[in-house]
């Protein structure tokens, strides 16, 4: 691991041609900067430029929506790249706002239908994806920068025509995939991949920014959960697995839950499914709560190429808190920000994941 995360001495950004490989010119007098990355939803990014003295301007009359993508550069490296979606002005600045690559998603039909057989999760996803590029109408340079961990639980889908690409993603994300954009890239990947399961970083309360908050949620406990499938034709009940932990149960009390899967008939599928929940609902269930306008320290051990939605980041809190911590969290969600003559700030969202074991890797 290596890597802190700095501030950025300067931020800069550029118009790509749809597709990403063509640069078609930089933008000057860049006032104001926005990025994020976002776990399992489409991340958004803004540049605001002040038009007063602005060479860029004439080109900028001439920039559209979907035809044309938002580069941005922290330190003269790509941090977000995606389609403007919404260009707008007012008398003294011109706003460019952008979406990343799995902007598309919503805007194309998915050309896989009916019910589909039970199928690893982030598989399904390439094979939607896979046929929406067969068809050669439009792969605006998405195709080579999808990257895809396979090893999801298996799913069965019913896709109805008329449903889009993010409809049949919605699903998938219910039930055994996440996915989340970095640069230009889409990671699609297993419901809770961490990339092999080492922390990228171990940070404290100086690393980490804000009023922290961290505490036991009861409510999310769960100790017994029943996943519920297609109707038994010969029964007229549903298919079903039980699954429950009788060690947590008698320390913790009965907790349940059911999860359903409409099409799913395999007992084997219907019990990863439950797994896959009660692991989710294992106590104790820590919570770590940051500020929304919390922002990392430049000091954080942590690079921003590090900062990959469902990375692991490990959260020690130790001397001055009742309840020290050591939970192993996971990266959700990452935001940056940078304004001329003010610093930059870039800061993260955490779900607990559990406590950090002896046999970890703290670093």
């Amino acid at each position: 691991m290596s890597g802190r995360l700095g501030s950025a001495r300067a931020y800069s950004a550029a118009i790509h041609q749809r597709g990403g490989a063509r640069r078609l010119y930089d933008l000057d007098h860049v006032v104001s900067v926005q990025w994020s990355r976002k776990l399992n939803e489409i991340s958004d990014a803004t540049v605001v430029i002040a038009k007063a003295g602005s060479a860029c301007c004439a080109a900028l009359a001439t920039l559209m929506p979907w035809q044309h993508e938002l580069s941005i550069y922290r330190d003269g490296v790509l941090v977000w790249q995606g389609p403007v979606w919404y260009p707008h002005e007012n008398a003294a600045t011109f706003t460019i706002e952008a979406r990343d690559l799995a902007g598309w998603w919503p805007r194309w039909p998915a050309t896989v239908y009916g019910k589909l057989a039970s199928m690893d999760g982030v598989s399904r996803m390439r094979t939607v994806l896979d046929a929406h590029f067969a068809r050669n109408i439009c792969d605006p340079g998405m195709a080579a920068w999808l990257t895809y961990h396979t090893g999801a639980a298996a799913v069965a889908l019913e896709i109805a025509r008329g449903d889009s690409i993010d409809d049949v993603a919605g699903q998938l994300v219910d039930a055994a995939m996440d996915y989340t954009s970095v640069g230009r890239r889409i990671v699609i990947m297993p419901t809770g991949y961490d990339y092999g399961g080492h922390p990228v970083a171990s940070l404290t309360e100086e690393d980490l920014g804000g009023d922290i908050e961290s505490g036991v949620d009861g409510d999310a406990i769960l100790t017994w959960v029943t996943a519920l499938g297609a109707e038994n034709p010969a029964t007229g009940a549903a298919y079903y697995a039980d699954l429950s932990t009788p060690i947590n149960t008698s320390v913790w009390g009965l907790h349940y839950a059911s999860t359903t899967s409409d099409e799913e008939t395999s007992s084997t599928a219907l019990k990863e499914l439950a797994r896959a929940v009660l692991l989710a609902g294992a106590p104790p269930q820590r919570v770590i709560r940051l500020p929304d306008d919390a922002a990392l320290s430049p000091r954080a051990p942590v690079s921003v190429e590090q900062l990959v939605c469902g990375a692991r980041v490990d959260i020690l809190l130790g001397s001055g808190w009742c309840q020290a911590l050591a939970e192993r969290a996971r990266l959700v969600g990452v935001s940056g920000r940078w304004e001329a003559g003010a610093d930059e700030a870039v800061g993260v969202s955490l779900v607990a994941a559990g406590p950090v074991s002896e046999t970890d890797e703290v670093t």
